[in-house]
């Protein structure tokens, strides 16, 4: 692949990402805001780390974008706070 096509796919993961990131931060900010906040800085700095990885020329494939991929453990947590408090907001 060329780095402007792994760059486009690369953007368009993260749009795809993001909105439901953002979400997941207010929702999960209104109980945990500390955790909150570490997992959303470690979201953005691996999101860094995955799309200059997935634009490096001399890794085949986009294979680089394996170095920022831990991202979705950030994400999952994100989710997963958000979900408690919506249950505890409810019950």
């Amino acid at each position: 692949m060329s780095v402007v096509n792994c760059a486009q796919r690369g953007h368009g993961n993260y749009l795809e990402n993001q909105p439901s990131v953002a979400l997941a931060m207010l929702i999960a900010g209104l109980r945990f805001p500390l955790w909150t906040t570490g997992l959303a800085v470690g979201w953005m700095a691996f999101r860094v780390v995955y799309a200059v990885g997935y634009t490096q020329a001399d890794q085949t494939g986009g294979k680089g974008r394996l170095y920022g991929s831990p991202f979705w453990f950030a994400q999952l947590g994100l989710f997963g706070l958000a979900g408690y408090t919506g249950l505890k907001m409810v019950m």
